[in-house]
């Protein structure tokens, strides 16, 4: 078959398992369907499949996000929700060196809608940092993950605005024992959803766990003007360089920094982590 079969639906979860970045449920293989009961998204050549991102809404419910396979040129996504064809259709699509883009279409009863994922090229940027106050990580090692978090994406997929869309935007890396790490991040500054979003968008980065892969610290920069309110960082069309970064308490673990001794620390005025 030229195409991987990957249907289904998922409802309302746990909003902390929204916040950690963990899918809740994936498009899942019905046992029967019918004309109209799905969507078709065919990819172009050049985007490898495994890399794609799809989350998607069905009416005005929860949806789900896609389970990417490798060697596929289209995906399947089922329309039913409940035993009942959805009346609409709605979500995001991302792959690494393309520009995001959005799909909001009626479900036809008598045809399969199918659309077409085109890669707009997207440029890179180059981001270099340095993790200071390994203290916090209590000896951990942690690998990066950078998210982008679409924050207007809750009002074009109706979802309520507490409920966070991050897309995988850069691979996981392992920090060396010195802190300094290198990678690139796409420019979206240069993306007509994300450049001139409204609320704007953010990057998030993670330090997880080599290992389990646990989020065990959010990664926040030190300089004010590169941070956001939530403590992102800023999506700027360049970056000054080895900017400084500091592990904060993450969802799995409170980092509460420490002396020699093992005794939790007053935290500074300016800490970011505050």
């Amino acid at each position: 078959m030229g195409y991987y079969r990957r249907m289904g639906a998922c409802w309302l979860g746990s909003l902390l398992a929204l916040f950690l970045g963990i899918p809740i449920c994936f498009a899942q293989t019905p046992s029967s369907g019918g004309v109209g009961a799905h969507v078709t998204i065919t990819l172009p050549g050049g985007v490898r499949s495994e890399t794609i991102f799809v989350r998607y809404v069905l009416d005005e419910d929860f949806g789900g996000w896609l389970q990417p396979r490798e060697g596929v040129s289209s995906y399947l996504i089922s329309t039913v929700r409940q035993g009942i064809p959805a009346d609409r259709f709605r979500a995001l699509v991302y792959a690494p060196g393309c520009m995001i883009q959005t799909i909001d279409l009626p479900i036809l009863s008598s045809a399969v809608p199918q659309v077409s994922f085109v890669c707009q090229p997207l440029p890179s940027v180059a981001l270099t940092g340095r993790l200071i106050k390994p203290v916090r990580l209590d000896g951990r090692e942690v690998n990066i993950q950078v998210k982008y978090v679409a924050r207007w994406a809750q009002r074009f997929l109706g979802l309520d605005e507490r409920i966070i869309n991050d897309i995988p935007v850069g691979g996981t890396q392992q920090v060396p024992a010195n802190g300094a790490f290198a990678l690139f991040v796409p420019d979206l500054s240069e993306d007509p959803l994300a450049g001139t979003a409204d609320p704007p968008g953010e990057f998030r980065i993670l330090g997880r766990d080599p290992s389990s892969g646990k989020i065990v610290a959010l990664i926040i920069p030190i300089t004010q003007s590169l941070r956001t309110r939530m403590g992102g960082l800023q999506i700027l069309k360049q970056y000054p360089e080895a900017i400084e970064f500091a592990p904060c308490s993450g969802p799995h673990t409170a980092l509460q920094p420490r002396d020699e001794f093992g005794f939790t620390l007053r935290p500074d005025p300016s800490d970011p982590c505050l």
